[in-house]
């Protein structure tokens, strides 16, 4: 049998792998304590159309949540300047599930638009905050992006 140097041996000694699980896992803990303070909530709906988001916005932009109204799937994104402030605003960046190689750009004048990957608009609006998170406010309509 090779002998393991002294580095590598005490790295994969059970009491130091027990260590650094439990040291990450109170650095995750912390992490999220301190994200937690300043997060931003946003249920939107998409002036229109059946369906919405209900996003957090973590204080260091990061924005996560779920499609709303008449969809349920996944939304990531980010928050910050989209293009320079005097042309589109402060806004979100948003890609929503059921649009794949789209960006949803949500911009804090209550307007949205949906950007391709060749950099075309494929649809714009208006948007309101939603009544309830997860309610079909508008059915009978369409999805934005179809």
């Amino acid at each position: 049998m090779k002998k393991q140097s002294a580095s590598r041996s005490a790295f994969f000694n059970p009491r130091n792998i027990i260590k650094s699980a439990g040291f990450a896992l109170a650095a995750m803990v912390m992490g999220f304590a301190v994200s937690a303070q300043a997060d931003t909530f946003l249920n939107i709906v998409y002036d229109g159309f059946c369906d919405g988001v209900s996003v957090t916005v973590t204080d260091n932009g990061v924005t996560f949540g779920t499609e709303t109204g008449c969809l349920s799937g996944p939304v990531v994104g980010t928050k910050g300047s989209v293009g320079s402030v005097t042309k589109q605003g402060h806004a979100l960046s948003l890609a929503e599930d059921h649009v794949p190689d789209a960006i949803y750009v949500i911009r804090t004048d209550h307007t949205w638009s949906i950007y391709l990957s060749d950099g075309s608009e494929l649809q714009s609006g208006t948007w309101s905050f939603a009544p309830a998170a997860g309610l079909n406010w508008q059915p009978g309509l369409r999805a934005t992006g179809e």
